[in-house]
């Protein structure tokens, strides 16, 4: 199954690799900050140093800005203009992934009680 959809992705592989990597490095940033807000209140406000908390502060705010910023790189990618319906797409994948070794029933029962 994998082998059928890595022939699918064709043109967009880039953006295949792009994404998810994009998106691991949001969460990275996510665990980060708290951290940051930790440093923050142990060496900034806890002693009352205020060089500490601009220095601790300004840290949060870039990592916040860099959180967004990798949040937004996949969304950028996706609103690329691209072609209505590339090559690779136009008959392997739309019809190649979608067949199932098994039938699926769309007709909901109730169970008896």
């Amino acid at each position: 199954m994998l082998k059928r959809l890595a022939a699918c992705i064709g043109e967009y592989r880039r953006d295949t690799v792009l994404t998810p990597t994009f998106v691991v490095l949001e969460g990275v940033m996510e665990v980060v900050i708290p951290l940051l807000m930790a440093g923050l209140i142990d060496n900034g406000i806890g002693p009352g140093d205020m060089r500490a908390i601009l220095f601790w502060g300004a840290a949060l705010v870039i990592s916040a800005l860099i959180s967004l910023l990798f949040g937004g790189f996949p969304d950028t990618l996706r609103r690329a203009p691209r072609r209505a319906l590339p090559k690779t797409c136009a008959g392997k994948c739309l019809i190649g992934c979608r067949a199932f070794p098994f039938a699926i029933s769309t007709i909901f029962q109730p169970p008896a009680w």
